[in-house]
This record gives structure tokens, sequence and C-alpha cells, in this order.
């Protein structure tokens, strides 16, 4: 909710990029993440690399293999980079919903609290 107020200000300036697309958050210029999807509201961060520095808002689709590395060492690296906002959507979590709407007796799935 928070970002309509940022992004309506922006008055479409933002960029939306989604993967494959290099997001160098530190100062190096060897490592970089490549996020589910990046906005970027800052022109200057962009080059013909990637982003330099953190996106205004990265949303990220859990892996079903390994959840957790989105909803701890991505959300840790996210969040000391000063990202303002970070999304994480979880399919199988979605389908576990609609399926209990529809009567299913599969077992609902939460995701861990931070």
């Amino acid at each position: 909710m928070g970002n309509r107020k940022l992004y309506t200000k922006k008055k479409g300036e933002c960029e939306v990029y989604a993967a494959p697309f290099a997001v160098f958050l530190n100062k190096d210029d060897h490592n970089y993440i490549e996020p589910d999807i990046s906005v970027i509201c800052d022109k200057n961060k962009l080059d013909d690399r990637g982003c330099n520095g953190s996106p205004d808002w990265v949303i990220e689709i859990t892996s079903p293999s390994d959840p957790q590395r989105d909803y701890g060492i991505k959300l840790y690296k996210y969040r000391t980079a000063g990202v303002r906002e970070y999304w994480i959507i979880n399919p199988y979590y979605l389908r576990q919903i609609d399926d209990k709407i529809t009567c299913s007796k599969s077992k609902e799935i939460k995701p861990p609290h931070f």
C-alpha cells in the first residue's frame, strides 16, 4: 500500500524489470542478484549491466524446493541494502488457500513469521 503513493508521486517514472536482470546491491562489480521482478524509480541507478544499488520494490516468487531462501537470506539482503518494499509470492500457499475454499481436505501451509 505504501508504494502506491511512491509510484503515484513518480508519475510513471518507475521501470519494471523481470529476471534475468542483474541487481548489484553492494559496491563491488562482480556480485549481483536477480530478483524475479524489480521496480526501479531512480533512473540514475540503471546502466547497461542492470541496477546499481537497491531497487525500490522487489517481488520474489518462491521456489517449492527452497522457499526459506526468499523468506530468510534474500529478505536479509534486501532489508540491509535499503529496498523499500519486498513482496514474496508463494504459489503453493495460494494454491492451498484456493483448495481450502473449494472444500478440499488439503492442509493449509502458512509462511513463517520473521
